[in-house]
Formats: structure tokens, C-alpha cells, sequence
């Protein structure tokens, strides 16, 4: 839902922009496939990467209000990167270049490529570029067994024909339309100044702006079923504010957990597997790898950071046998997250009794 209010803002005033983080195999392509295919093809930019001048040498408005994709971010440049990332904050890129004028003369001037745009990338980084980052909600793929079942179900419903393709084809081709009839109006939050985000947000001041930027494109996606004000302006509803607290809640969490999505992830396995029968015992990096059927460059990562983060710490063992490690921090995810949903439930609580 979030990719697709993200997607869907490219031809409004104030677009978004989102990074799916995930390993590889994760399904981070396959989802931002499945996305575009919700969108107008003809509004879609769709690259593997960009080299580093590609952005610059587009036409003056070939950009403007449009879906551009990047489907893998690992690849760019310092200098892509760069581009990009102007291209998102500022809705322009400019270049100082040479050419020739109609008398042949070698001159300079200024190329200029307009936006604004809507972006989406995938990355198997777990430590995207702070600055791109910051402009951006991140997302994290789900990687848990439970989903992993579910996309195999799915699958084995899609393989005996219990999905319809058809069905699914007409869906989109719907979608598509409806995008389609959406018109880029101004939108006004009477409610804006009495709703704050939870404490320990990183980045607090970018996410505040990332969290009302969201529920204007809620607001334009339900055009149809908005008043208007003496202005012309749509007018958000409370129901706005539920769904953008819904949609953002784990984008919310990723910005105050100090691990990322795919760390995280493997952190709780790590903390359930080795408290078993109340025990808290060490772990091998041997019997991990085999519980949990990761790579070893993987779980080399997860152990270096989490080490350096201090969650857990290397106890014993020797070279030749391989090192023994123990968690020394047992912090609470699901605590953290109902603190969160406390929160945002109560400021609309508030909401509703004013």
C-alpha cells in the first residue's frame, strides 16, 4: 500500500519516493514489478541503473511528473547518486556544458532537466547512502518463514488454477484508469498542527515531512470522495490520518530501531533460537548458518554489526574451530512497536473527541 501511494504520486505537485531494502532473492524486484504494473505504462521510466551522466542528457521536461524506477541501487555511482539525489530534493538537475551555436562557435550554457518525479529503488545494502536515504521511505522486505509459506501457497493457487489471470489482468488494466482520472490538486490538513510523531525518530524534522506528504496523496487517491474548500483545496479527513498511520507505521519503526529491516529480522530469530527453554545460551557461526539456512558472507555481515553495535560479543572458541559468541543485549522489538502503535493511536483519539 505504501509503494502504491508512493507510485501513484508521480503526476502530483508533491511526489514520494521509497527504497525497498531486502537480500538477494528477497523478492524486492518481483514487488516493484508488481507496482508498476498498477501504473500507466506511459508514464514509466524503468532501468536496471543509470550511468553517470545519463540524467543530465534528458530532454528539459522528459522527466517531468514521472514514475522512474531504478530496479537496483547497488550499482550507481557517487555521481549518479548525486544526480539522483538533486533530482528528487530540488525537482531539477542542471549541468554547466560547451556546444556549438549556429555560427560553429564553442559556447557554454546551462542544461536543465525538470521535475518533479516519483522514485523507486531496490537495494540489498543494508546501509543505504544517509543523504538519498533521508529523502525516501524505506521499507523492508519480509523475510520470515510465515511469508515465505505464503508466497509458496500463492504459487502452488496460481499453478492449479485457483488464481485467476484474467482476472488479475482486468484489476490492473482498472487500476491504470483510475490513476489515469486522478487530477494534481492542491490539498489542506486542517488537522496538521495537532499531530506529532513518536519520540526517538531519526531524522525527526525529514520524517514529519515524509508522514504529511503522505497523507495528501491518501487524500488525492480519495479525490472523488473529498469536500472542497472556498479555495478549491481538498480537505483531509480523520480517515486519511488512520490510513497514513496504518500505511507508515513499519517505515516508522525502521527510523527509531537502531538495526534495519534484514538485520532485525535476523536479530529476533538469533534471540528466539537461543533462548530456547528459557535458556540463554551461546551460539557458533556453524550452527546458525545451518539453522537458519543463511550464506556465510550473510551471516558474516549480521555478526560484524551487530558486534559493533555491542548486541552481542565474541566468548570463546578457537581459530581453527571457529569462535563462540553470546547476546548481551536483549532489547524488546514488540515493546517498541506497541509504545509506537499507542502513540499514533492516541493522537487520533485525541482527533476524534475535538
Amino acid at each position: 500500500l505504501l509503494l502504491f501511494c508512493v507510485a501513484s504520486s508521480y503526476k502530483m505537485p508533491k511526489t514520494l519516493h521509497a527504497i525497498v531494502q531486502g537480500s538477494s532473492g528477497s523478492g524486492k524486484t518481483h514487488l516493484l514489478n508488481a507496482i508498476l504494473e498498477l501504473m500507466p505504462p506511459e508514464e514509466v521510466l524503468n532501468v536496471t541503473r543509470i550511468t553517470d551522466k545519463s540524467l543530465y542528457n534528458y530532454g528539459k521536461h522528459d522527466l517531468k511528473n514521472k514514475l522512474f524506477v531504478i530496479q537496483d541501487l547497488d550499482g550507481l555511482s557517487e555521481e549518479a547518486l548525486l544526480a539522483f539525489r538533486e533530482l528528487i530534493s530540488y525537482e531539477k538537475i542542471a549541468s554547466s556544458t560547451t556546444g556549438q551555436d549556429k555560427n560553429g562557435q564553442i559556447e557554454s550554457y546551462v542544461k536543465e532537466v525538470l521535475g518533479p518525479v516519483a522514485s523507486m529503488t531496490a537495494t540489498t545494502q543494508t546501509e543505504v547512502y544517509e543523504d538519498n536515504e533521508n529523502r525516501c521511505f524505506t521499507l523492508a522486505v519480509n523475510e520470515s518463514d510465515a511469508q515465505t509459506k505464503a508466497i509458496i501457497d500463492y504459487m502452488n493457487a496460481c499453478s492449479v488454477g485457483v488464481i485467476s489471470e484474467s482476472k488479475q489482468l482486468y484489476t490492473r488494466q482498472v487500476l491504470q484508469n483510475c490513476i489515469r482520472m486522478l487530477q494534481p490538486y492542491e490539498v489542506v490538513n486542517p488537522y496538521a498542527n495537532q499531530l506529532s510523531l513518536p519520540d526517538g525518530v531519526h531524522k525527526a524534522r525529514r520524517l514529519h515531512s515524509l508522514y504529511q506528504a503522505l497523507v495528501k496523496q491518501i487524500t488525492l487517491l480519495h479525490q472523488f470522495q473529498r469536500k472542497r474548500d472556498a479555495q478549491g483545496r481538498l480537505v483531509t479527513t480523520k480517515t486519511d490520518l488512520h490510513w497514513a498511520n496504518t500505511i507508515l507505521f513499519e517505515t516508522i519503526i525502521l527510523r527509531i530501531d537502531e538495526l534495519d529491516g534484514e538485520l532485525r529480522q535476523f536479530y529476533e530469530q538469533l534471540k528466539n533460537y537461543c533462548s530456547e527453554d528459557g535458556v540463554k545460551h551461546e551460539f557458533t557461526r556453524r550452527e546458525v548458518r545451518q539453522k537458519f539456512r543463511i550464506s556465510s558472507t550473510s551471516l558474516h555481515r549480521y555478526i560484524r554489526k551487530l558486534m559493533d553495535l555491542e548486541y552481542i560479543k565474541q566468548v570463546g572458541g578457537y581459530v581453527n574451530k571457529g569462535w563462540s559468541y553470546k547476546i548481551i543485549y536483549w532489547d524488546d522489538i514488540q515493546a517498541l512497536r506497541a509504545r509506537v502503535r499507542e502513540h499514533l493511536e492516541g493522537e487520533l483519539k485525541k482527533l476524534k473527541a475535538t
